[in-house]
């Protein structure tokens, strides 16, 4: 149970716990408060309101700098203790940010200061912001719970205790007014993600959270270079330099895939970009559950929440979005039941169910073209069947693979000219394989792209045909994994 009473008495103890665990206490504090800190540095006086910005934008890095302090351990931030003159006042200091943090007891009240190489502020009031008094007491609830049961003996303790607490969400518990609770977000500015001050937003968001983890790139961050900092122009620069180097990161992180696209004259050709698979998973969900629940509701194909399908599918979204593999295996289980009912009778074919059913094997034929952990066990899976091909299963592969180059161009027209070469010549499994594979792989996207230009009528009747190619190919290929000897 809270008892606001004793934060003042508990602050004492911030004094002879360790240097590393009074910046972690002092950090998650700082982080409550933020919002009041920044509504009061609009405040400042300033000639310009480049000026005023460029100090909040060493407040932000302040925070920054001891928060990665606080959980990386890199001891460039302070926190030191003065016990003789003052009790119960402690301070973070920044490294290169040259930003000093103040909390004390003011009376029966907190009192905050900042200050900046050039300006500073004070929160002391008769009778504080509700987040500042809440925040503080949190503070002494956060010292209490690490100290109890310690002395002076034994600081390791209280150590395990904060470096638990670091990892976990800046939560307001339910006795903290109802109005401070959604208190967390900075409020700078609209949301909007050209905004200099996004990032510091989502970063600081995530902290409170406990779903921020990246403290190398807060450190890469932090690095950048003094007169970034300085400039008249800083939030702005520093706002797209983040941006830069997590785009560059992004890159570097995400697998390397192939993106089909079409040409100025109709033609598709090829060319390596960057996928996310996050949100491809996302975008898969999104659309299977709006194309279930309309055939759920429909009142004419008698597909409903009792069929085996639907359970299955319901299966797949509610608990194989974590499972790429399963998710792609649960859609092609689920089209292949729907289809077999309809073939019986058991299913009316209506608009809704023949709209899931396309959906269920666009999105399993897009988990296997671009999502790099599909891909790799359908590769693994159809590694040895490719060696085993027969001449005749290789000769008609390559066949249904020239005629495929018909509506191709560029990159994409000579390597599937070398496929069928590859095929052709026959005098290497792995070879042969990869060509398949391959071939295959990229047919999926032709497929994929010709279906979605069939759904908005658009495209000559020349893409028609290269479509039927494309999925001729795309069925050869699935054929060969699952078939018998080939």
């Amino acid at each position: 149970m809270h008892d606001a009473t004793r934060s003042y008495d508990v602050l004492k103890k911030l004094g002879w716990i360790n240097t590393s665990s009074r910046k972690v206490l002092l950090v998650r504090y700082l982080h409550r408060i933020l919002p009041a800190l920044l509504a009061e540095s609009k405040k400042i006086q300033s000639r310009r309101d480049a000026d005023h910005l460029v100090y909040w934008l060493q407040l932000h890095r302040f925070l920054l700098e001891a928060t990665t302090d606080a959980v990386t351990h890199r001891r460039l931030v302070n926190a030191p203790y003065e016990p003789t003159n003052q009790p119960n006042t402690f301070h973070l200091r920044g490294g290169r940010s040259g930003v000093a943090f103040t909390v004390r007891s003011f009376g029966d009240y907190p009192a905050v200061s900042i200050m900046g190489e050039a300006w500073g502020f004070e929160l002391i009031h008769p009778e504080p912001d509700p987040l500042l008094r809440v925040s503080f007491d949190l503070l002494a609830e956060e010292i209490y719970e690490s100290t109890t049961g310690t002395n002076l003996s034994t600081k390791r303790k209280v150590d395990e205790r904060t470096t638990v607490l670091i990892q976990s969400a800046v939560q307001f518990p339910e006795w903290a007014p109802a109005r401070i609770r959604p208190g967390m977000r900075l409020r700078t500015t609209r949301r909007n993600d050209d905004s200099p001050w996004h990032w510091w937003e989502e970063w600081h968001t995530q902290f409170c959270r406990g779903q921020f983890n990246d403290w190398p790139f807060a450190s890469d961050v932090l690095g950048l270079p003094e007169t970034l900092w300085r400039d008249e122009d800083a939030p702005a620069k520093v706002a797209s330099t983040i941006n830069a180097m997590r785009d560059e990161i992004l890159l570097a992180k995400l697998p390397q895939v192939e993106d089909v696209f079409e040409s100025a004259d109709g033609r598709y050709d090829v060319r390596t970009t960057a996928s996310d698979p996050s949100k491809l998973i996302d975008s898969i969900e999104n659309r299977v559950r709006f194309t279930l629940d309309l055939a759920v509701r429909s009142n004419a194909c008698d597909l409903n929440d009792m069929s085996t399908a639907a359970t299955v599918l319901r299966h797949a979204l509610d608990n194989c979005l974590d499972d790429p593999n399963a998710l792609e295996q649960f859609l092609r289980r689920a089209s292949d039941m729907i289809k077999a009912r309809v073939a019986d009778g058991s299913f009316a074919s209506d608009d809704e169910l023949t709209m899931l059913v396309a959906t269920l094997d666009e999105l399993a034929l897009q988990l296997r073209a671009d999502h790099p952990d599909v891909a790799q066990a359908v590769d693994a899976r159809a590694s040895q069947r490719f060696k085993e091909l027969s001449q005749a299963k290789r000769l008609a592969g390559a066949q249904l693979i020239e005629d495929l180059r018909e509506g191709t161009t560029g990159r994409l027209d000579t390597e599937l000219g070398l496929a069928t070469e590859t095929l052709r010549d026959g005098s290497s499994d792995t070879a042969n394989a990869d060509a398949l594979k391959q071939s295959g792989n990229r047919a999926g996207k032709i497929s994929l792209a010709e279906r979605a230009k069939a759904a908005e009528s658009s495209g000559p009747m020349a893409g028609l045909k290269i479509g039927l190619r494309a999925h001729k190919v795309v069925e050869f290929v699935l054929g060969l994994i699952s078939s018998g000897p080939m």
